[in-house]
């Protein structure tokens, strides 16, 4: 009897035990996993990439000449309008030329005088020549009379460099245009006394057709340009076709618009400062209007193609907290977040300058809804419809305006094949 009690009690426990579990887990199922999620992948492509790179420079004058008083007076005229263009030998200022026409006629007269003192001298040797072979004047009076006809040559050699310097002070009251050019704001004006125991600067003149642009290039830079730059060098000491990278180089001035004409590099500079590990570089731009003047801040944009860059379509790009990342698959279909350094765009592509190795797979379309470890369904996806700049775009019309250069004399831009500038403050990183 005392088993068949220990027996029902047993079952009511267990009824008890089954209700309080079931009760517990409410009669509901355990939760499913969701299926991974499809994204579109692509591999990693390598492909040269055309671009440019960008350095701040300023403007300067092919020739500058100084117009300086060369006498001493008082400025009587100006006879050009600042600002316009002048013609070389045109009179831009007058000096008060009395005292120089006085200094150059008195000059004449020490000359006449001198000629007429040799001619006298002359007569004199002519006459005493056959008086000493007849015994009729002695050999020292003869003497005497060469002796005062060389002294007399001497003079009028005296007189006419007298002469001719009185002559060139009367001109140098002239003050002539030495170039075709732009003639600057007077530094003087009438009535002022020049010259005075110095050269005075008058005004300038600009001779800006052409128009040189002078940059400082980093030797870093100039490593990666050298091959372009050699090249149109060779092709200039041969009088050889100048190569279209060298033909193409671009002006950009302050507002963002890119000047009409294109340059041509002139002059690379000998060595490399140490100081500042950087070489100074001149290009020319025709300017016959002229737009361009001396002064004016600018940036070059010389061609630069990256050979062997690494692209990847720009949405496959996910800025994830400030830091550009992509989705790289692995061959276990688990997605592993990759930071990544990005450099210009291309296209609808972007280059990786780190991050990323070719034929990686990435995820093109899906980004946003993967995270790292998780597993994926890749997907391909055809990225030969994405267009791949053929050539460096031109930059619109309106841009931040070009800072001066920095205290190493160069600021520099990176390469913009999508065609927009990288600001222009930045020094080294590039943009995107």
């Amino acid at each position: 009897m005392w088993a068949r009690i220990a027996y029902a009690r047993l079952c009511v426990l267990g009824g008890v035990l089954t209700v309080t579990l079931t009760v517990q887990c409410g009669g509901k199922a355990a939760p499913t996993v969701p299926p991974p999620p499809v994204v579109s992948v692509a591999a990693v492509e390598q492909r040269e990439v055309p671009g440019y790179r960008e350095f701040a420079g300023v403007l300067q004058a092919y020739v500058s000449a100084d117009l300086r008083a060369r006498v001493e007076g008082f400025l009587v005229e100006q006879r050009y309008v600042e600002g316009a263009f002048v013609k070389q030998g045109q009179v831009l200022f007058v000096i008060d030329p009395k005292p120089f026409e006085a200094a150059r006629l008195q000059a004449e007269g020490n000359l006449a005088q001198a000629r007429a003192e040799l001619e006298k001298a002359e007569a004199d040797v002519a006459r005493d020549q056959p008086l000493v072979a007849k015994q009729a004047v002695s050999r020292q009076d003869l003497d005497h009379a060469v002796a005062a006809k060389d002294a007399a040559v001497g003079q009028v050699a005296a007189a006419e460099g007298a002469l001719r310097t009185a002559s060139l002070n009367l001109g140098y009251t002239r003050v002539v245009a030495a170039i075709d050019g732009i003639a600057g704001i007077a530094q003087v004006r009438m009535g002022n006394l020049v010259g005075q125991g110095q050269p005075t600067l008058l005004a300038t003149v600009y001779q800006v057709d052409p128009i040189r642009m002078v940059w400082s290039l980093p030797e870093r830079d100039y490593i990666g340009l050298a091959a372009t730059i050699a090249e149109f060098e060779r092709a200039e000491a041969s009088g050889g076709p100048v190569p279209p990278e060298a033909r193409g180089i671009q002006l950009v001035l302050a507002d963002g618009s890119i000047f009409p004409s294109k340059g041509k590099i002139a002059i690379v500079g000998g060595p490399v400062d140490p100081a500042t590990g950087t070489l100074t570089v001149q290009a020319l731009f025709p300017n016959p209007d002229p737009l361009l003047r001396p002064g004016q801040y600018g940036r070059m944009r010389i061609r630069n193609d990256i050979p062997r860059a690494v692209v990847v379509p720009q949405r496959a790009v996910a800025q994830i907290q400030g830091q550009d990342q992509v989705a790289v698959v692995g061959p276990d279909d688990k997605v592993d977040m990759r930071a990544v350094t990005l450099g210009p765009l291309s296209g609808a592509f972007v280059v990786v300058e780190n991050g990323l190795r070719p034929r990686e797979r990435i995820v093109i379309d899906g980004v946003s809804k993967v995270r790292a470890g998780q597993p994926v369904i890749a997907k391909p996806a055809d990225t030969s419809a994405l267009p791949m700049a053929s050539a460096p775009v031109e930059v619109e019309k309106k841009q931040p305006p070009a800072a001066p250069p920095d205290q190493r004399g160069v600021t520099e831009q990176q390469p913009t094949g999508s065609g927009v500038p990288a600001p222009s403050g930045s020094t080294g990183t590039p943009q995107r």
